[in-house]
C-alpha cells in the first residue's frame, strides 16, 4: 500500500514542486498534509485518532512540508551543478574531444 501511495497520489502533489510550492498559501499545504494524513492511515490501517507524527515515523514518510523542502533543494543542487563553471569547463572538453 505504501508503495502505491508514494507511486501515485504522491508523486502528483510532488510534480514540479520546486517550480510552485513556494507559492502556495498556508491552507493549501495543510490540505496536501491532510491528503498525506489519509494515505498514512490507510498505509498503517490507523484509526482517526492515532498521532500523525508517530504514523509518519511508522510508516517511514516525512511530512510535507519537509519533503518538499528537500525536493527543492536537490533541484537547487542540480540546477547549480549544472551551470557551474566547473561542469561547463568539463562539458566544453568532452564535446571538443
Amino acid at each position: 500500500m505504501k508503495q502505491l501511495y508514494i507511486a501515485y497520489v504522491r508523486a502528483i502533489f510532488e510534480y514540479a514542486n520546486p517550480v510552485w510550492y513556494h507559492k502556495l498559501t498556508g491552507q493549501w499545504k495543510d490540505e496536501i498534509q491532510k491528503i498525506q494524513n489519509t494515505g498514512l492511515r490507510k498505509i498503517l490501517d490507523a484509526f482517526r485518532s492515532a498521532p500523525i507524527k508517530e504514523m509518519q515515523h511508522d510508516a517511514e514518510i516525512l511530512p510535507v512540508i519537509i519533503r518538499m523542502k528537500e525536493i527543492r533543494d536537490q533541484f537547487a543542487i542540480r540546477a547549480i551543478r549544472a551551470v557551474s563553471p566547473k561542469t561547463l569547463c568539463e562539458k566544453s572538453q568532452t564535446a571538443v574531444s
